[in-house]
């Protein structure tokens, strides 16, 4: 009975690491989608109306929240 034990705990703990992994996979995507999106503003910032470059050095300036929100607020206009 104790193997049995043994070997049900190493599963679980194997099923945890696999969703923590995942978990950490999905994290590293969402940050990588929030750079290129960041990128994205700031090329059209750049390569655009003085408006934008001024929008974008006032986003540079706030916290990462106030961006997001910024972001989603921007990207939902897109759509």
């Amino acid at each position: 009975m104790a193997i049995d034990d043994y070997v049900s705990q190493l599963k679980e703990l194997k099923e945890q690491q696999y969703r923590s992994n995942e978990q950490a996979r999905q994290d590293r995507d969402i940050e990588r989608q929030h750079k290129e999106i960041l990128l994205g503003f700031a090329f059209m910032a750049y390569s655009s109306e003085d408006s934008l470059r001024d929008v974008f050095e006032d986003l540079k300036r706030k916290d990462e929240k106030d961006v997001l929100k910024v972001l989603e607020v921007m990207n939902s206009i897109v759509k």
